[in-house]
């Protein structure tokens, strides 16, 4: 998996994450959230579960169950705190080079 690919990945994991903060903070089943969002159980389910991304169409029918909008939701999930990267690291990083941009510089 390419880092891009596995960066996104990650992102989509906070969005359904919040998904599920948000339904359990609401006290809603996934019938409930099924019924105010039209979107289907089985479709909640997947997407919370991992084994659908959703299109936009269904997360935005879904944030407006939970009286938001799709842009706000992101905002406010957990993906806009995600910053990781999957670098390993081998040995101790390099010393700065003198004449170089430094890592704080950037």
């Amino acid at each position: 998996m390419s880092f891009y690919a596995h960066f996104a990945e990650q992102h989509l994991s906070a969005i359904r994450l919040e998904m599920s903060i948000q339904r359990n903070l609401r006290g809603l089943t996934y019938d409930d959230l099924a019924k105010s969002s039209g979107v289907s159980r089985r479709t909640l389910v997947a997407i919370e579960g991992g084994t659908s991304r959703g299109s936009v169409e269904t997360w935005m029918r879904i944030c407006a169950a939970f009286g938001t909008t799709f842009s706000q939701f992101l905002e406010d999930s957990a993906a806009a705190h995600v910053v990781t990267l999957d670098v390993p690291l081998i040995g101790k990083p390099a010393e700065p080079v003198a004449g170089t941009m430094q890592s704080a510089e950037l």
